[in-house]
């Protein structure tokens, strides 16, 4: 049985050494929005909803390795979507080879050049970095539309 929760941010020191023990490099900071995943009281996922110039970025979604290709990251990212995504557009970069991933909660490719500049940016320095990422956005009131 798994808890899906949202942390408050005196609880963000919990995710972070997840994080760490996890293998990722990412860390939760003061304004991000953050759900775990646990099981028997363990955090054996998380995810980071981060505000980034008035847009909401999906960060660092990570399972425990050992807990992987388990469908933990699905459970998670469902109830993600239920208490906080509901209505909210929401961008992502995920590696290229978890598009289909993404796509089965709503999130659509996007192409760099069709997008602002705060967005494009960072995506642009990621591959050129060979990062084999794309740009996503899940959006419930107008999948068509790409906000600017």
């Amino acid at each position: 049985m798994y808890l899906v929760e949202r942390l408050a941010p005196i609880q963000f020191p919990l995710v972070n050494r997840f994080y760490k023990e996890a293998g990722h490099k990412g860390k939760a900071r003061g304004d991000d929005v953050v759900f775990v995943l646990k099981a028997h009281g363990i955090i054996r996922a998380a995810v980071r909803l981060c505000p980034v110039e008035g847009r909401l970025f999906l960060r660092g979604l990570w399972v425990m390795p050992e807990f992987q290709r388990q469908g933990l990251g699905s459970v998670l990212m469902q109830q993600v979507i239920e208490q906080y995504l509901q209505g909210r557009y929401c961008w992502c970069y995920p590696f290229a080879h978890l598009e289909v991933f993404y796509s089965q909660f709503g999130f659509k490719v996007v192409a760099p050049e069709s997008v602002p500049e705060c967005i494009a940016g960072p995506y642009t320095a990621y591959t050129r970095a060979g990062k084999a990422i794309l740009i996503m956005i899940r959006d419930d009131s107008d999948p068509e539309s790409v906000p600017d």
